[in-house]
């Protein structure tokens, strides 16, 4: 029998590039913001997305 132990260790993220970006007239929280993203990408049922949260302290 193989080693399934991989099977539940926590990929790391892979940082691509970090940008910043004003939006005028957006006028909600930061979590408001990407639970809105994470929506629209289930939504649009993108071929291998992931999706993780990860706080920063």
């Amino acid at each position: 029998m193989g080693n399934i132990v991989g099977l539940f260790e926590r990929k790391k993220a892979d940082v691509i590039e970090r940008w910043y970006a004003f939006i005028p007239g957006l006028n909600t929280s930061m979590n408001g913001l990407y639970t809105a993203i994470e929506k629209e990408s289930k939504e649009r049922q993108v071929p291998g997305l992931e999706t993780s949260h990860v706080e920063f302290c």
